[in-house]
């Protein structure tokens, strides 16, 4: 209920954003499912074993009609491992997104980087490539609302650390998201 209530609030703020400048912004709220995951520590692979989803919300500034920069932030629900061991990530990042010209639904691919914070460890390199499409949902003059589904490659990395020991983590994931994205 909790994620439900984040996810609305989210797309709430994202539809407060003025609509009356020049600039083209285009912001969404999504949810994310991890079908395929794995956390890694010092390179002993192992499957997660809880629930694998998301919420994030990004915000994009077209620079042409095809390339727009931008950012976002996550919520990775904690992950586990089979030692018990739980990870809560929450990466923030700057993204690339580039628009394929396309008749009808529009198509993106899109890369990004940033800092993964990891609750009550110490955070690191998150990184990843994806791909998606935007259904449109209705379009008036001065805004569009669209569906945004997408599919990434993306990576959490963060050490822990036992008595002297530094431990490396990396969380690695397919990630399917569906969200809300407004254009204005």
């Amino acid at each position: 209920m909790k994620q439900i209530l984040l996810f609305l609030t989210l797309f709430g703020i994202s539809s407060l954003y003025g609509s009356s400048s020049d600039w083209r912004f285009h912001s969404f709220t999504f949810l994310g499912i991890e079908p395929t995951s794995w956390i890694k520590e010092d390179d002993v692979k192992g499957d997660v074993l809880n629930t694998r989803f998301s919420l994030g919300q990004e915000l994009y500034i077209s620079l042409s009609p095809a390339f727009s920069c931008g950012g976002g932030v996550r919520y990775l629900h904690p992950r586990g491992n089979k030692d018990g061991d739980e990870y809560t990530f929450l990466p923030v990042y700057l993204s690339l997104r580039l628009e394929l010209p396309s008749e009808g639904i529009p198509f993106y691919l899109k890369g990004y980087t940033g800092y993964s914070l990891l609750l009550e460890e110490e955070g690191g390199l998150y990184y990843g490539l994806g791909a998606g499409t935007l259904i449109p949902l209705h379009y008036s003059e001065r805004i569009r609302y669209s569906l945004d589904c997408g599919i990434a490659y993306s990576s959490c990395n963060g050490q822990k650390s036992i008595a002297d020991e530094k431990i490396r983590i990396r969380y690695t994931s397919l990630d399917l998201s569906i969200g809300l994205g407004i254009a204005y």
